[in-house]
């Protein structure tokens, strides 16, 4: 590009933008990064090629444009503003670091097949938002796709309809195309206006080709050659250039790119949700086991109840614990908040989780309005599913999801309010804000989230409370959340350490109190193993935390909830029962402290109790992979162990290589007797375990075997080192009692990791071994060692 030409362009945008450099050129368009001097940021400024903008002409074009402004969507790269000035026709766009699809394709040429896939699903996520608005993107292509913190942005949505629209027959004397040959529908290609989102489909089935198969459906020396293959060629099948493609995939991708329109997917949802069946053909999803389960003697069900805590309580302790939840009940309406997807490069993914988790609270307050929990919302962060397909799996009838962009002290937050019925939107809305105004956007989306749903407010004060008037404060607690969420000891430590920061700008603020004392009680043995301080000092820095919480705002149903696990942790266990009590009065739709009360009535012998109160907990958090395998622990030992079967299953179903889901029900099915079933899940579960595992994928196959099965299960019992769990289900398996109780004994004087949790296994072992004396003996041992080494 000649000096004189960016110079005019310079001189007339010279009041709204200054031009850095140029970034790109296509057909239609050369594209700069620019600054916007009046909103401070750094934008991707877009000048129509000068003999276009001539044939379109500027109030046309503006007219048309006007129709993308309108896009909200996470995975649609918005407009910000448009223009004629001096001559040249120009839009502006967010300036996304990373790369396109195009750039990544060049590096590597073929993507793997599961980057692939998301990427297909979220572009066609982005098309069905625009094509129920009526919005054809008419170019699909890899140059047009942006990627950006793990996540696919359509760009340039709508403007090749604005030119096509605006610039009717006038387009045919520029020589310029409007969408790409190579990637172009052979409807397109033949020269029809009246394109539909079929058109789109096929658009996107030629990236998805490329992505998989390094090169595109068509290709050839001209441009006329590769148009006329788009309308008379089949293209190469997908597994003859990549075998690894599962059939069910390449047939799929046959169906996108049928010449007929009416032969493909309709709508491009379908196509995503196929994408994703044929995925699942390939055996990452296993089906449900059927058959039935053996009936349990009485001492085996009583036994396999002793496992069944030492793992519930023990292994399973080590990742129970989870954010607050809200929302349970079965009235309408109801809503689940997704996190905001982060489009600032990673940078801003705490302040997303943030925001959404502190709507989820706000929302779960308003009276009539049934709220998803924040686990089982959360649990679909990244996968990038159908929202209908969401909205179902939570029990919802409408989802809120967003996005937030930071740069510097501007904020761009985009949400959508969609229906689940039909997936229309009900309300949209992007806010271009400074990041100190982030209490206020928060407000607005809650109550225009309670308007579109028709939800009676009880006051006219805010519906957001974010418990602080400190933006630092809340910065530095919604990055205390983050970690605190991500479950590893390096970030239980850093949300200590933010949660800190949030208290010294804000000493009154109880939620951060409240957060220092989940995090503390998360720093013993049994949880993370975080060796900074002592489990005696976490203790009771967790108890000083959680009661200065309470002495602020004694509704706190965290707080409350930390509180009872110091006690249950330091066997009080009289002021732990007082404390869940308390956590579930104050708010009786949070899942966690359901969660830990049912654990403690297990402890007290209240095991029918503890099922009820776990169940509700599900019932409030459906997606919980903790709490989901936990009601399958608790029904074991309540003796429905073909209900805990079919649990398991449920929880595999929907976590099929999940470490926890996989140990925790391949031991039951071992101690039941299932041992086909036990058998695929031990290898399953040996993949994460590795050298770790006392039971070895030999042990799983020879299992298999009638003839060799009790050899091998005698055998495992001399395996060394030897995990506790693992000895004592072999025992159940091979019918000895009591050899899973010396197990057991064992355990009680093994190392202190364990011992924290073995109090909790008494009322669990059933009638006939709970009253056995030396079991008794056993945990009373237990006990007057744990309370020494804390106090």
């Amino acid at each position: 590009m000649n000096a004189t030409f960016i110079g005019a362009l310079t001189t007339a945008l010279a009041e709204r933008y200054r031009i850095e450099r140029e970034l790109g050129r296509g057909g239609m368009a050369t594209v700069y990064l620019a600054e916007d001097l009046k909103h401070h940021r750094r934008v991707a400024l877009k000048v129509l090629h000068a003999e276009l903008a001539h044939a379109v002409g500027a109030d046309r074009f503006l007219r048309e444009i006007e129709t993308t402004a309108a896009l909200h969507h996470p995975h649609i790269l918005g407009l910000y503003d448009s223009g004629a000035a001096g001559g040249f026709l120009y839009y502006v766009m967010p300036y996304v670091e990373g790369e396109s699809l195009r750039d990544r394709l060049t590096r590597e040429k073929q993507l793997p097949l599961d980057d692939a896939l998301q990427i297909a699903r979220e572009v066609s996520d982005a098309l069905s938002y625009a094509h129920s608005r009526g919005v054809i993107h008419r170019d699909i292509k890899p140059e047009n796709i942006l990627l950006a913190s793990g996540h696919a942005m359509v760009a340039d949505f709508g403007i090749a309809r604005a030119v096509t629209r605006a610039g009717s027959e006038t387009l045919t004397g520029t020589g310029t195309a409007v969408g790409t040959p190579t990637y172009m529908s052979p409807e397109q290609a033949a020269g029809e206006r009246d394109l539909d989102g079929r058109s789109d489909l096929y658009a996107l089935g030629c990236v998805v080709y490329e992505m998989l198969a390094g090169q595109p459906p068509f290709t050839g020396p001209t441009v006329e050659s590769v148009v006329h293959q788009h309308l008379t060629a089949e293209p190469r099948s997908i597994t003859q250039i990549r075998p690894a493609v599962p059939a069910a995939v390449a047939g799929v991708l046959q169906r996108a790119l049928a010449k007929n329109p009416a032969d493909r997917f309709s709508p491009v949802a379908q196509f995503a949700d196929a994408l994703r069946a044929g995925r699942t053909e390939t055996g990452i999803i296993p089906g449900a086991v059927t058959g039935g389960v053996p009936r349990w003697p009485l001492f085996l069900a009583a036994a396999l109840a002793l496992v069944v805590v030492v793992l519930a309580i023990g292994g399973l302790r080590s990742v129970s614990r989870r954010g607050t939840a809200a929302g349970a009940g079965d009235s309408t309406p109801s809503i689940a908040v997704l996190p905001f997807v982060d489009l600032s490069g990673g940078s801003a993914e705490y302040l997303g989780d943030g925001i959404a988790e502190t709507l989820i609270g706000a929302l779960a307050s308003v009276g009539g309005l049934r709220v998803a929990a924040r686990t089982s919302a959360f649990s679909f962060k990244g996968r990038n599913e159908d929202v209908r397909a969401i909205a179902e799996a939570l029990g919802v009838r409408s989802v809120l999801e967003g996005s937030v962009q930071r740069a510097g002290d501007r904020l761009r937050i985009s949400a959508q309010l969609i229906n689940a019925g039909d997936g229309f939107h009900l309300w949209s809305q992007t806010f271009d804000r400074d990041v100190a105004d982030v209490f206020a956007v928060q407000d607005e989306v809650a109550r225009a989230v309670v308007s579109a749903l028709q939800v009676r407010l009880a006051s006219g004060g805010r519906v957001v409370d974010q418990g602080t008037e400190s933006l630092d404060a809340y910065n530095a607690y919604l990055q205390g959340l983050f970690h605190w969420n991500r479950r590893t000891a390096p970030d239980m430590e850093r949300a200590a350490e933010y949660f800190q920061q949030a208290i010294a700008a804000d000493s009154s603020f109880a939620r951060a109190w409240a957060g220092l004392a989940l995090a503390y009680v998360l720093f013993t043995p049994s949880e993370y193993d975080v060796r900074t301080i002592t489990p005696a000092e976490a203790l009771r820095r967790a108890e000083r935390a959680a009661r200065r919480a309470l002495a602020i705002d004694s509704r706190l149903a965290e707080a409350h909830s930390a509180l009872g696990d110091v006690f249950d942790q330091t066997g009080q266990l009289d002021s732990s029962l007082a404390a869940y009590e308390r956590a579930i009065a104050a708010d009786p739709r949070y899942a966690t402290a359901r969660q830990w009360y049912a654990s403690h009535l297990a402890k007290r012998g209240r095991v029918a109790e503890g099922l009820k109160q776990m169940q509700q907990a599900e019932q409030l958090d459906p997606l919980s992979l903790v709490i989901g395998v936990e009601v399958a622990e608790f029904l074991d030992a309540n003796g429905r162990n073909a209900e805990a079967s079919a649990q398991y299953e449920k929880v595999l179903d929907r976590y099929p290589d999940a470490f926890l889901s996989t140990r925790f029900a391949s031991i039951h099915f071992l101690a039941i007797g299932n041992f086909e079933r036990a058998s695929a899940l031990f290898e399953r579960f040996a993949v994460h375990a590795g050298a770790d595992s006392g039971l070895t994928r030999e042990f799983a196959a020879r299992i298999r075997q009638p003839e060799n099965r009790r050899a091998a299960l005698r055998s495992a019992l001399g395996a060394e080192p030897g995990r506790p769990e693992d000895i004592m289900a072999v025992h159940l398996a091979l019918g000895d009692s009591a050899g899973a109780v010396a197990a057991f004994e064992r355990t009680v004087d093994g190392p202190a990791y364990e011992q924290i949790y073995l109090s909790q296994v008494l009322a669990i072992l059933g009638p006939e071994l709970s009253a056995t004396p030396h079991v008794q003996a056993a945990i009373q041992r237990f006990l007057g060692r744990l309370r020494q080494r804390l106090n």
